[in-house]
């Protein structure tokens, strides 16, 4: 029987998968460790008592533009303040570099009494610019050197941290570049992300295999057999992009044809990893 002490709730958000991946590989490491690991994926209609019978948390998210995805932020905001202090380690995964955003996440998380004990930043391939940019740039579809390495260290900072008494504080200092970065990211880039390319994005259906499309924020439902897509509080996270069969759902004609970062690219990548 697994003491409480080695209940860890993992929780994640993911678009095109990526966070998955690396949460799955986190999830099997701890799971080796005697850790009995709840997994959860996170999306919008995710209740924030999800927490409430863990006192050890991993918490992974992607980075978009240098940010937190807005559906992690509504989830944290939903969270109320914990009358017992608990500890979670914080990972990103991102395409270019991760900016301030676990900073951003562990000091909300903090205002909630849950403790950021530690953190890893990983960068992986980049749901967005693998659909838009040239693809000789490999680079974007791949983990970094050391991304195993990294997964193990996490695993013994966590098991650490998880143990001890009195673990500390880990938060990510302020990188002074980023603020240089918020012009061209989040009024621009971002901007046009989720203003021009959201509402771009479009079902071909002769592709379409009939079957519901994935979305975390509930963007797409099934209508008198049609599949119906509403921009509203899309954030271009870009799942329905990638996981929808038969590459059915595309937001231009000139990606339409383009390989997708599906679940079968990942555990390709998650072998590639294991094996070095």
């Amino acid at each position: 029987m697994v003491s409480e002490s080695k209940h860890v709730l993992l929780v994640y958000f993911s678009g095109s998968g990526s966070t998955e991946a690396i949460s799955e590989m986190l999830g099997t490491r701890l799971a080796e460790m005697e850790y009995k690991v709840t997994m959860v994926d996170l999306s919008i209609s995710t209740k924030a008592e999800v927490i409430d019978d863990f006192q050890l948390i991993v918490f992974g998210t992607p980075t978009y533009h240098c940010s937190p995805p807005r559906t992690v932020m509504d989830f944290i905001n939903k969270i109320s303040y914990q009358k017992n202090n608990k500890r979670v380690f914080l990972f990103c995964t991102y395409g270019l570099y991760p900016g301030n955003n676990i900073r951003t996440i562990a000091k909300k998380l903090l205002s909630k009494n849950i403790t950021c004990i530690g953190y890893m930043g990983i960068r992986g391939p980049a749901s967005d610019a693998t659909m838009m940019f040239p693809q000789w740039i490999q680079f974007m579809y791949r983990y970094e050197k050391g991304t195993k390495q990294k997964l193990e260290n996490a695993v013994k900072q966590m098991k650490e941290a998880f143990s001890s008494k009195n673990p500390g504080q880990k938060i990510p200092s302020f990188k002074w570049y980023a603020p240089f970065d918020y012009i061209p990211n989040q009024i621009f880039a971002r901007r046009k992300f989720i203003n021009q390319y959201s509402n771009r994005i479009a079902l071909i259906n002769e592709r379409w295999d009939g079957k519901p499309i994935q979305c975390p924020r509930n963007c797409w439902r099934i209508i008198n057999e049609k599949a119906v897509y509403n921009a509203k509080g899309c954030e271009f996270c870009m799942r329905c992009i990638h996981r929808t069969l038969n590459k059915a759902v595309v937001f231009s004609s000139k990606m339409i044809d383009r390989a997708r970062l599906d679940k079968e690219f990942y555990k390709k990548r998650k072998i590639e990893i294991d094996s070095v």
